[in-house]
């Protein structure tokens, strides 16, 4: 029922919680995350684990880094992951972020009767 989110950075960091503690962090999100390539490796080559995922980035965010979110959307939709993914139309900023956070909090953490729990993308 945990959830580990970060953005930039901190959403690699994110990211390595989960997949280095999948029983303690069933839910990771991450915003215009800079994915080291460890991660992609563990996410590819390792046994498909129980995560649910939430990964947005920005339309005018750090370009490194919207190849790397779009790498990890790749694997994740590949191993058939439960997962969330936005583009939005915005940069690299807290701005972005905060104005988001709700999204992430909601699609982890539904109220009852709705149907979140669906894997979607590009909404």
């Amino acid at each position: 029922w945990r959830a580990t989110i970060g953005a930039s950075n901190g959403g690699n960091i994110a990211l390595y919680l989960a997949v280095a503690h999948p029983r303690l962090f069933g839910k990771v999100g991450v915003q215009s995350s800079n994915v080291q390539p460890s991660i992609l490796e563990a996410l590819t080559n390792g046994p498909r684990l129980d995560l649910k995922f939430y990964a947005d980035i920005g339309k005018y965010d750090i370009p490194v880094l919207i190849e790397r979110v779009g790498h990890l959307k790749e694997i994740l939709k590949q191993k058939k992951y439960l997962f969330e993914f936005r583009e939005i139309n915005e940069g690299h900023s807290w701005g972005n972020w905060s104005a988001h956070l709700s999204d992430i909090l909601e699609y982890f953490f539904p109220f009852p009767g709705t149907n979140t729990g669906s894997r979607s993308e590009d909404r």
